[in-house]
């Protein structure tokens, strides 16, 4: 023990203890104040006193701090004291009180007062208790943190040395704290509840006694080299001083596993494997590793012998295996760790197979867990098919629909599939075949096609279902089933038993038709009527029939529930029109169509000739003489030449006028020619003769293929299309009276260009050449279109042309005079 500490031990026996307590008395609210309600002091020391002040008005104050009054035996330093503090502002005020070194052990009041700068009579006054005890010195065997370590389940046994150093006996109380909940107690004479007594003499050396209980390691926990801290506390009787020990108890390594899951046993496919997953957990308190292995046992649980314990074993065609049950691999305290058993299943349809696992913490075998699993083989058979085509919904007499199948194998193992039909429609015929497929596990294969046929006395809208089913091989087990709809469709056959056409005494064209229902429905038919003249025409509806209302004459109508094999008949007549200008052919369609089949129409034609009115003769119901029909026939010539008469009147009025101009041109062209002395022109008649090329050669007669006229006609038709009716010729009468106006028309500017020219001489004389003209090369006039080219020199043979002789074209006429007609 250091001087130090001696000397500061015999001046706490020397010196009396001072116990000192506070009662704070408030005059006024100016001032909050916080301090020490007692205070303990020995005999020749010195104690600082702190005092806690605050401002809790709203304006700055300063306060003052002064001593009222004292025990005796004491005295205070360091007062008064004054502080300003703002509004809510704290400050700690200290001072000191000091004990007489020959003070007596009792008790006093320490009073302070405490007033401000703001309001004088405003005040507060502070009590505080102090009390002059005895100077205690209690001192433990040991100093510092002491540590041990301990096993888990094993109560701990502790002991150490105390000893009192002062100069009075003392009654020492011990007490033990700690924040664990580890359970202790005290192995000592005296104790009360959780404390223990003992009386210590002056420079008595004393031991304490006690335990604790350490529990087990739980999760990992308490770790290896980590535990609770514990403190002994021993306070004196004398002056309530303490004094105090702490130690640590560490736990010792401690080696523990739990196995915390292991998953469900297998149901395996033949052939096919899977995996288990076991979860084991380190709960010791140090990084450990775990060893696995496999062991194959029988259905009792004993082991197989010749099966060594392994990390994979083999068995009858079974094999297990581990998975992610590495033995390197270290495991932290309460951490888990998972790994799989794997087992594969040989390709059989029946087995089992089990296996045990064994699981210890290395380092401490008698720590080992163990866990049975195993695996069975479970052989499913299943399958399922759909259809994929639909054919059958609209299915003819006698026509054969398809029928198909994807077939798909949902067990787990290969196996046989037949396709049987189930359920037949009477009205369907079925060739029973077999149809076995042999698939693999999820394989999936498309069928044959399954042909069945309709009856032919199939009726119309006859409808049911196919059914078919999958089956396993060799079995009757059905393992999935569909249908495929069948529907009859109406077949529509209508035949013309019977056509008669006839023309009536009225001029009708009458037709009667006669149709057999030959199809499988009971249909019913939509008649429509159209000719190729506007003419009158209708049917010849019967009773049940469905007309337009209000329609006197129908064109169309619609019958409904014509039974199969019977006949309907149907009648309609036509007018043969009678205003027609030409011959021509009357048609009469008659349009029927099906109800079930609308778009599909079947058309009859009936014809009849009829003449034009020029070439028809008048038939009267009496032939005999009619003055009235005289006197209209008279009218109606007389009509029709009123405006022949008026044109040939027009016409020579135009002609006489003509005749006198034309003399009077041909006495201005015979004085025109002698002035300008022109020579003769062409004759218009040999034109032509010019280009004629005249030889020896025979012309050879080309032979045309000759054809009858009846080809000839159908030839024409087919490539000039339907005839048409053609219009009525213009009257030749008003041909020629337009023409006549034409020619007036033109001679009319004629005569007043002439005119103007004969004003111009008379006035002017006739023009002289000039004379420069005298020195100028005579040449040919040429046209500027065209400029003729004759190498054979065509246009200066006169040779005689024979009259007799076709020509290829048409020749103008030798017109001497513009008006001359």
């Amino acid at each position: 023990m250091s001087r130090g500490v001696v000397l500061m031990l015999l001046v706490t026996i020397i010196a009396p203890m001072v116990s000192a307590s506070a009662e704070t008395l408030s005059r006024s609210d100016f001032v909050g104040v916080n301090s020490q309600d007692e205070i303990i002091i020995h005999c020749n020391e010195t104690l600082e006193v702190p005092i806690t002040l605050q401002n809790i008005r709203d304006y700055t104050q300063t306060y003052t701090l002064e001593l009222l009054s004292i025990g005796d035996d004491l005295s205070v330093t360091g007062l008064p004291l004054q502080y300003t503090l703002d509004p809510n502002g704290l400050r700690q005020v200290k001072f000191s009180i000091v004990g007489d070194p020959n003070a007596e052990y009792a008790s006093s009041t320490l009073t302070l007062n405490i007033t401000n700068d703001v309001i004088s009579d405003e005040y507060h006054n502070v009590e505080i208790d102090v009390e002059i005890l005895p100077q205690s010195d209690l001192e433990f065997g040991v100093s510092g943190i002491s540590q041990f370590v301990v096993d888990p389940e094993i109560r701990t046994n502790l002991a150490v040395n105390i000893t009192n150093n002062a100069l009075f006996s003392d009654d020492v109380t011990f007490s033990i704290s700690t924040q664990s909940s580890w359970n202790w107690g005290w192995t000592m004479n005296q104790t009360t509840g959780n404390n223990a007594i003992e009386t210590l003499s002056p420079g008595q050396l004393s031991y304490v006694y006690f335990w604790i209980e350490i529990p087990s390691v739980i999760d990992g926990s308490p770790l290896f080299e980590t535990g609770p801290r514990f403190t002994l506390i021993a306070s004196s009787g004398l002056d309530y001083v303490q004094c105090q020990w702490s130690f640590d108890l560490l736990m010792s390594a401690y080696r523990n596993m739990s196995l915390d899951y292991v998953g469900d046993n297998l149901s395996l496919d033949p052939g096919e494997n899977d995996r288990i997953s076991i979860t084991v957990r380190n709960v010791g308190n140090i990084n450990n590793r775990i060893n696995i292995a496999l062991e194959a046992i029988d259905e009792l649980g004993q082991p197989i012998e010749d099966v060594e314990i392994s990390d994979r074993v083999e068995f009858n065609g079974w094999t297990a295996a581990l998975f992610g049950a590495k033995e390197g691999i270290e495991i932290q305290p309460n951490q888990g760790r998972t790994f799989e058993v794997g087992i594969q299943a040989p390709p059989d349809y029946t087995g089992h197979f089990d296996v045990r696992v064994h699981m210890y913490p290395v380092g401490d075998i008698s720590k080992k867990y163990v866990a049975d699993v195993s695996a069975d083989i479970v052989w499913i058979r299943d399958g399922s098919f759909e259809l994929i085509n639909e054919e059958c919904l609209e299915l003819l007499p006698g026509q054969e629909c398809q029928s198909q199948f994807r077939i798909t194998n949902t067990g787990n193992a290969m196996d046989n599939f037949e396709i049987k039909i189930s359920e037949l429609p009477s009205f369907l015929q079925f060739e029973e075949t077999s149809l076995s497929y042999n698939l693999l596990p999820n394989q999936i294969t498309t069928s044959e096609i399954i042909t069945v046929t309709a009856n032919q006395d199939a009726m119309a809208f006859e409808n049911d279902d196919i059914y078919f089913q999958l089956l396993l091989a060799g079995s009757q087990q059905v393992v999935s089933q569909t249908s495929n709809p069948v529907v009859i469709a109406p077949q529509i056959n209508w035949t013309l038993e019977t056509l008669v056409e006839e023309i009536d005494a009225k001029g009708r064209l009458s037709i009667a038709m006669t149709l057999r229902n030959n199809g499988n429905a009971i249909d019913g038919l939509v008649v429509q009527l159209e000719c190729s003249h506007s003419t009158q025409m209708t049917f010849i509806p019967p009773s049940d029939a469905i007309i337009e209302d209000g329609v006197e004459f129908p064109r169309s109508f619609e019958i409904n529930e014509l039974p199969l094999g019977s006949n309907f008949t149907i009648r309609a007549w036509a007018e043969i029109p009678d205003d027609q200008t030409s011959n021509g052919t009357m048609e009469l369609y008659t349009t029927i169509r099906s109800r079930f089949a609308p778009d599909q129409p079947f058309i009859f034609t009936s014809s009849a000739n009829y003449l034009g009115e020029s070439w028809r003769e008048d038939i009267d119901d009496d032939d005999d003489f009619s003055f009235a029909k005289l006197a209209s026939d008279v009218k109606d010539i007389a009509k029709s030449w009123v405006l022949v008469i008026l044109a040939v009147i027009l016409s020579t009025l135009i002609l006489n006028r003509s005749l006198k101009d034309r003399k009077q041109r041909i006495e201005d062209a015979a004085l025109r020619n002698s002035l300008y002395q022109k020579q003769a022109p062409e004759q218009v008649q040999d034109w032509m003769g010019k280009f004629e090329q005249k030889n020896n050669i025979e012309e050879k007669v080309i032979e045309s293929p000759v054809i009858s006229s009846e080809r000839f006609e159908n030839t024409f038709k087919k490539f000039a299309g339907p005839s048409k009716q053609a219009s009525q010729p213009v009257d030749e009468r008003l041909r020629e009276a337009a023409a006549l106006v034409l020619d007036v028309h033109d001679k009319s500017s004629i005569i007043e260009s002439a005119d103007d020219l004969l004003e111009q001489i008379s006035s002017e004389g006739i023009a002289k050449p000039i004379s420069q003209n005298k020195s100028l090369e005579m040449r040919p006039e040429e046209t500027s279109l065209t400029t003729r080219n004759d190498p054979n020199n065509i246009s200066n043979k006169h040779k005689p042309v024979d009259e007799n002789v076709q020509k290829s074209v048409p020749l103008p006429k030798e017109i001497e005079d513009d008006l001359d007609f």
